[in-house]
C-alpha cells in the first residue's frame, strides 16, 4: 500500500452459487483486512489468534516500509565511475 499504492489484486468474489474473479485495489483488500482483524479484536472471541499481534505487525510494516526498502539498483555503466 505505501510502496506499490496502484497495484491491484485478483480476488474470488461470490454471490451466492457464482464466483466471479475481479481486480480490487490493493488499498481497498488491506482496508478490508485490517477492519476484520480489528472487529475480531474487540469481539474477543477465543479462537486462538493473536489479533492484536496482526494489526500491530499492520501498523509497523506501514510505518517502517521506507526504512527497509531496497532502493532501485542500476545496471554499473549508470554509476559514476
Amino acid at each position: 500500500m505505501v510502496l506499490f499504492p496502484k497495484v491491484r489484486i485478483k480476488t474470488a468474489v461470490t454471490l451466492g452459487w457464482f464466483i466471479r474473479l475481479i481486480y480490487v485495489p490493493a488499498y481497498v483488500m488491506i482496508g478490508f483486512w485490517f477492519a476484520y482483524q480489528f472487529l475480531l479484536a474487540l469481539l474477543a472471541v477465543e479462537t486462538g489468534v493473536a489479533y492484536w499481534a496482526h494489526i500491530g505487525g499492520f501498523a509497523a510494516g506501514v510505518v517502517l516500509v521506507k526504512v527497509f526498502a531496497r532502493r532501485k539498483r542500476y545496471h554499473p555503466m549508470y554509476y559514476a565511475r
